[in-house]
């Protein structure tokens, strides 16, 4: 849920509602803090004035103010027991604050009013808490997630498929970092839903050139496009016919950006059926989807068999848990050892890493003093989403900040809200004293992210999520990242570059490494020299690599000939 997402105008609001009228204003125009204080302020004088709640709740969500959001929409649903919407929005606001119990309630009882959805009944399954305080509350969640999947599946509903996209749910972001093997789980959540969906494999045979999707949904071109958009141009002519599949509503981002591809526009959500009749019909080899299972689109979209081939690659992190996708493509030198029963999908291991990373110019950069950072010491930077700050990486924080006497931890944990202030009491009664040397930064635009990275010594990689992004966004810096190798991918980003570099040591095999690497690269400038170099002598071969298209061409002729 996110501003703008639905603003009440309100019909019934009289034309001499002068000050509602401004605060729709700025609601529209993004002005969040303005239009907050004016809903407040309308709500001071006229309690009862459902519009201007139901739009104060968008603010409240956007600044963080998660608590205030519950708040108002249960004295919503208080007001109006029998308005579906409203108690369906309370659920989900449940949702994101973590009060799953809550939610569950909050969802079934909406799905029983009249226009209430009956696969609301399950939807607190789609929730993950951002904050988990200790080891032993994700192994709750994890066995309750499990067993209430497990009674979900047993009882066999059947839904629309076409109304899945804006009804249903898919599992959430947050299970990848929680240092799980997420492929039991994920297989739920497609067993739940895929017997809704009519769809047979298409056999058709390819032509002269394969042809080949790359499929991306709203919020996530950001990625795609910079890691993807070479790899496609780059395509071998005389043997690809590629198309681009993305949302309209994005259409600015991609039409008259490619050269030689065709475009496949989807319409909004509740035209799902013509989504999958455009891209059925254009008859694809194979199609790649950039993100499986991130929202309700990439998720539904593969169990509609959109070509007789079905791929996805590193930006679905782990299994997609579906039997409808035929491969997860990889990098040799990422996976651990019979790393495939990890995967639902055939493992299909390049011998190149999969992203085809540019070598981005003009990056930003900014001194330590421009950022009000501190001037003498080591600067450790967290660039993490909040989930990834798992409990057990408070203790190599506090143990790196006892070693190491004059560095400071910076943490990037986005908008300050309940859920920012739940993480910084933790980590304050976790790390303790030291704690007094730890940075909390709020949300970052992407080029003032740019100058923090350029002003760092060293990158810390959660040690149950090694970021993909994260490190190469290091390395065009020349700023080393140390992360913890662990069985998972995504906890091997890391680990196969620096294999790739001829480089040993940042990727750590246990804690105690970790926080040696850590120091060692703060405090040593020979060593921190040394690592850098070795980065920067492997650019060439690392960054805007050809070797990478060469062997998803490889891969594709080798996909589209087996499914024959």
């Amino acid at each position: 849920m996110t501003p703008n997402d639905t603003i009440f105008v309100g019909s019934h609001v009289i034309g001499s509602d002068g000050p509602y009228r401004q605060a729709i204003e700025h609601h529209r125009r993004g002005e969040y803090v303005e239009a907050g204080k004016i809903y407040r302020e309308i709500l001071q004088s006229n309690p009862n004035h459902a519009d201007a709640m139901c739009n104060l709740i968008d603010v409240c969500v956007y600044e963080g103010r998660h608590l205030e959001a519950v708040s108002l929409a249960e004295k919503l649903v208080s007001s109006f027991p029998g308005n579906v919407e409203t108690r369906h929005r309370l659920g989900c606001l449940y949702g994101e604050s973590g009060l799953l119990d809550a939610a569950k309630d909050a969802f079934r009882q909406a799905a029983s009013l009249p226009g209430g959805k009956a696969v609301w009944r399950w939807k607190h399954l789609a929730f993950c808490p951002v904050f988990f305080a200790t080891e032993d509350e994700i192994e709750a969640y994890w066995t309750k997630l499990n067993r209430e999947l497990d009674e979900a599946i047993d009882e066999k509903p059947m839904f629309d498929w076409t109304t899945l996209v804006s009804d249903g749910f898919c599992s959430s972001f947050h299970l990848p970092h929680l240092d799980k093997c997420c492929r039991s789980v994920k297989e739920k959540f497609a067993k739940f839903f895929l017997p809704s969906f009519p769809f047979e494999r298409p056999t058709w045979r390819p032509g002269r050139k394969i042809r080949i999707g790359f499929l991306v949904t709203p919020g996530h071109e950001g990625g795609f496009l910079r890691m993807s958009s070479e790899l496609i141009e780059r395509l071998n002519p005389d043997k690809f016919e590629v198309a681009l599949v993305y949302h309209e509503s994005t259409a600015a981002l991609f039409d008259g950006k490619f050269r030689r591809q065709y475009l496949i526009r989807l319409p909004y959500s509740q035209n799902f059926p013509q989504a999958v009749e455009q891209i059925r019909s254009a008859r694809l080899d194979a199609i790649y989807y950039w993100k499986v299972g991130a929202d309700n689109l990439s998720f539904f979209l593969p169990m509609c068999h959109l070509a007789p081939v079905q791929c996805t690659s590193w930006c679905t992190h782990g299994t997609s848990g579906l039997s409808t996708m035929d491969y997860y493509v990889s990098w040799g030198k990422a996976e651990s050892l019979n790393s495939q029963y990890q995967y639902t999908e055939k493992l299909f291991l390049l011998d190149e890493k999969p992203f085809y990373e540019p070598l981005l110019p003009d990056l930003p950069v900014a001194s330590r003093a421009e950022l009000q950072l501190p001037g003498a010491g080591a600067i450790y930077f967290c660039p993490h989403r909040p989930s990834k700050y798992h409990p057990r990486f408070d203790g190599y924080m506090r143990e790196i900040l006892e070693r190491d006497t004059t560095g400071h931890i910076v943490l990037l944990l986005g908008k300050p809200s309940m859920m920012m202030k739940r993480f910084i009491d933790r980590m304050r009664d976790t790390i303790g004293e030291h704690f007094s040397r730890v940075i909390v930064l709020p949300q970052l635009d992407v080029a003032t992210y740019y100058r923090y990275l350029s002003a760092s010594t060293v990158l810390l990689n959660s040690p149950i999520y090694s970021g993909e992004i994260t490190a190469v966004d290091g390395f065009l810096y020349g700023v080393p990242c140390v992360s913890l190798t662990g069985e998972l991918l995504v906890q091997r980003y890391a680990t196969a570059f620096y294999d790739d570099f001829g480089i040993t040591g940042p990727a750590a095999s246990n804690r105690e490494e970790y926080v040696e690497q850590a120091v060692r690269l703060a405090l040593d400038t020979k060593y921190h020299r040394e690592v850098s170099q070795k980065i920067a002598e492997n650019r060439h071969r690392f960054f805007e690599n050809a070797k990478t298209v060469q062997a998803w061409e490889r891969f594709l002729e080798q996909a589209v000939k087996m499914d024959q």
